[in-house]
């Protein structure tokens, strides 16, 4: 994955071939009113999930960064939880 625009509120993501074995690339694309530095540590600090996520109203991760492998638990209104 390598980031081809970074600038405060836009960043473009090309994701190396999403077509799975196609060759194939694919471009994500998004803007918003926070710098994009906080928006990916809004998403990669999962005890922020639920500052922005309203479906979530607790998370109980095993670490404090997403990395592969990392479990937990998540929380939606209501007591309902995923493993």
């Amino acid at each position: 994955m390598s980031t081809a625009a970074s600038q405060a509120g836009y960043s473009r993501v090309q994701v190396g071939d999403a077509g799975q074995g196609t060759g194939m690339r694919m471009t994500l694309a998004a803007s918003g009113p926070v710098p994009v530095p906080e928006a990916w540590d809004r998403y990669a600090r999962p005890d922020r999930w639920p500052d922005w996520s309203p479906q979530l109203a607790r998370v109980e991760p095993a670490g404090a960064v997403l990395a592969t492998g990392l479990s937990g638990r998540v929380f939606a209104p209501l007591g309902v939880h995923a493993d």
